[in-house]
């Protein structure tokens, strides 16, 4: 079964890059819009041969690695202010259910005037991609837990002290 859909992929993926080759060199599409494949494929050997294209992908994984540490971060404190003052979770749920909906696109613009075209300015994009989702998730899993188990947990504490 795996190999029928392996075999399935690999002939969509042939058809759509034969297409894509025939568009191009017919000129059906300006070929600054559509190069045609075999030159994207050349430019991208030649890239990877030349380490430039391995450099911009590890930079951006770091970039997003990164992201994904500091909205963590950013997270835990957050989630500890929460239970420490209630109305502290009413104003951060509020800013979440206004910022979490907000796609990265939308404030691109903002972000590059205040920070300008770098990598901070992509590092604040994928904070604020995953930071909203991630509190207003850790706030509903935090909150579903039974309170036999927070009981448990205060007795156990108790006890240590």
């Amino acid at each position: 079964m795996k190999d029928k859909v392996f075999k399935s992929s690999v002939f969509w993926i042939v058809c759509i890059i034969v297409i894509w080759e025939t568009i191009s060199r017919l000129g059906l599409v300006s070929q600054y819009i559509l190069p045609p494949f075999s030159k994207v494929f050349m430019q991208l050997i030649t890239e990877v041969k030349n380490i430039d294209i391995l450099t911009q992908v590890l930079n951006s994984f770091r970039i997003v690695v990164l992201g994904l540490v500091i909205s963590i971060l950013i997270s835990i404190v957050v989630l500890i202010l929460c239970d420490k003052f209630k109305y502290f979770e009413s104003f951060i749920r509020t800013i979440c259910n206004i910022l979490s909906p907000l796609p990265s696109v939308a404030i691109l613009p903002l972000v590059i005037i205040w920070m300008g075209i770098n990598d901070n300015a992509m590092l604040v994009l994928v904070v604020h991609s995953v930071v909203w989702p991630m509190i207003i998730n850790l706030l509903e899993k935090i909150q579903s837990i039974p309170s036999v188990y927070h009981d448990f947990f205060i007795n156990i504490q108790m006890r240590i002290n």
